[in-house]
C-alpha cells in the first residue's frame, strides 16, 4: 500500500483484489471529507486532477436500499449527488409521501438522504374533482376547484347552514396532513399568516 498527501489530508492507494490493468489506481480513503487528488508524471506534468467527496457510508449501497424500499412508490426516483442520496419526484398519493417521510427520518438514512419529493398537480386536481362531485350531490349550485393547494368553494346555496355544511364536507375530504414547504424552515423566508385549506366563497340566497 502506498500513502500520499493531498492538499488537505492523507490518503492511501492499494492494489485492488480484482484483476485490473496495470494503469489502474484504486483509492482507499482514510476518513470522510473532501480532498483534491493530483497525479503527475516524472517530468512534473499534471496527468490527472480531481476533487473527491468521501462519505462515511457506502452511498451506492444506501441508494440501492432506498430503491428497494421505494420500488412500489410511483413517482419517486433515487439519485446520487456528491455526498448525498436524493429522493426526488412528484407523488400522486399522501401514503407515498408519508412512507418517504418515515424512511428519511430514520437515523440510518437521515444524515445522508435529501428528500425533494412533492405532491403532484394531478393529486390536487383529483382531490378537487372528488370534493366537487361529493358536494354537488347535495348542493347542485356549488362547485369546488383547487387554487394554491387550497379548496375553493364557489357558486350558490340557499342557506348559511348549507354553506357551512359544504365547507365541512370539503374539509373532511382533505388529508389530515399535507407535506410542508421546505421554505418554511428557512430563517430568511417571509411567511403569510396561516390560511385555512378550505376557502368558502359561496353566496347565500334563493
Amino acid at each position: 500500500m502506498r500513502e500520499f498527501l493531498s492538499e488537505t489530508r492523507r490518503f492511501s492507494v492499494r492494489q485492488s483484489p480484482r484483476p485490473a490493468p496495470a494503469s489502474s489506481w484504486f483509492f482507499q480513503p482514510l476518513k470522510a471529507g473532501s480532498t483534491n487528488v493530483t497525479v503527475m508524471d516524472a517530468k512534473g506534468e499534471i496527468k490527472f486532477q480531481q476533487q473527491f467527496e468521501v462519505s462515511s457510508v457506502d452511498l451506492v449501497d444506501l441508494s440501492n436500499q432506498l430503491l428497494g424500499l421505494l420500488k412500489d412508490t410511483p413517482g419517486a426516483s433515487v439519485k446520487l449527488l456528491k455526498d448525498k442520496v436524493v429522493i426526488d419526484g412528484e407523488l400522486s398519493a399522501i401514503a407515498s409521501a408519508s412512507r418517504i417521510f418515515a424512511i428519511t427520518n430514520n437515523p440510518t438514512y437521515s444524515a445522508h438522504v435529501l428528500n425533494l419529493t412533492r405532491l403532484s398537480p394531478q393529486f390536487f386536481t383529483a382531490l378537487a374533482a372528488s370534493a366537487n362531485d361529493e358536494i354537488k350531490k347535495q348542493f347542485p349550485g356549488a362547485s369546488v376547484r383547487m387554487m394554491n393547494n387550497q379548496l375553493w368553494l364557489e357558486g350558490k346555496v340557499e342557506t348559511k347552514e348549507q354553506s357551512s355544511k359544504a365547507e365541512k364536507i370539503a374539509s373532511l375530504l382533505l388529508p389530515e396532513v399535507l407535506p410542508g414547504d421546505p421554505l418554511t424552515e428557512s430563517p430568511t423566508a417571509e411567511t403569510l399568516t396561516s390560511r385555512p385549506r378550505v376557502q368558502n366563497f359561496l353566496t347565500v340566497g334563493k
